[in-house]
């Protein structure tokens, strides 16, 4: 008798195992696929940042120069360390927040990253 209850239980928790097991986490990731919260970046690091993705073709929308080189013409951006960071492909979402390497991310998510950057450094403008 107690196994109806117990069974449902049981195999929920498996599930809900299993599911986490395959979602990529991000040491200070926030998303629930594991991406960074790219709201937090600052114009130097989304310019560094958007610079690597065009360069390696990780954005599947379009628009990224003009971005770039608007949040370029700003001052102080690329002479900042979060430029250079994002050159290199490092995520910094936020003040105290550790980088967030776009290479140590699978492709799929690299593209979302990138795009969610964009959509980003579109609002920084």
């Amino acid at each position: 008798m107690h196994y109806r209850i117990v069974l449902p239980i049981a195999l929920a928790c498996i599930a809900s195992v299993a599911s986490a097991q395959t979602m990529p986490r991000i040491p200070g990731g926030t998303s629930a696929i594991g991406l960074p919260d790219v709201s937090k970046m600052g114009a130097p690091n989304v310019a560094g940042v958007l610079g690597y993705c065009a360069k390696n073709k990780l954005l599947s929308a379009s628009g990224a120069d003009s971005v770039i080189d608007g949040l370029k013409g700003k001052p102080g951006v690329t002479s900042s360390p979060d430029f250079s960071a994002g050159e290199a492909g490092n995520i910094i979402a936020g003040s105290g927040a550790s980088p967030v390497s776009l290479g140590s991310l699978p492709a799929s998510l690299k593209t979302q990253a990138c795009d969610q950057v964009l959509r980003h450094g579109t609002s920084l403008l």
